[in-house]
């Protein structure tokens, strides 16, 4: 049986992850936030793990079809990177400043810089070698 203490304990620990992980406390490892445009600003100026964004619209069909993957690739990248998901409907002034030409859209920023773009519709094990790619460059 467990302990009382020893489950406090255990759920604080648990509830306390995220907000080291992240400057907001949104992004949890290995799973993907929806953030709005002010936590993704506050976000994009937390240089500890790189920050992947994918930028979608709830009516766009490759949107859709890419929601899975992205969650694939959250979960393979665990703690490695931020994952988080921003709607461009309800974020127009930032997708304009991001210049988002086409849907989905995934950025990838690193010390509050965009390192990588890709346009259209990704597999996970590509998110995941990107991530990777810009994590190996950052090193030499």
């Amino acid at each position: 049986m467990i302990e009382k203490g020893d489950l406090v304990d255990a759920l604080l620990e648990a509830m306390a992850r995220p907000a080291t992980f992240c400057v907001s406390g949104l992004i949890a490892p290995g799973e993907v936030a929806e953030v709005t445009g002010a936590e993704l600003e506050v976000e994009i100026q937390d240089s500890s793990t790189p920050l992947l964004v994918d930028v979608y619209a709830r009516w766009c069909g490759p949107c859709q079809l890419m929601a899975p993957e992205i969650a694939k690739a959250a979960a393979t990248l665990g703690a490695k990177a931020r994952v988080c998901k921003l709607d461009s409907d309800l974020e127009p002034e930032l997708s304009s400043r991001f210049a988002i030409g086409g849907l989905p859209t995934v950025l990838l920023f690193r010390d509050a810089k965009e390192v990588r773009r890709v346009e259209g519709a990704v597999m996970a094990a590509d998110l995941v070698n990107l991530v990777e790619d810009e994590l190996a460059a950052a090193t030499f």
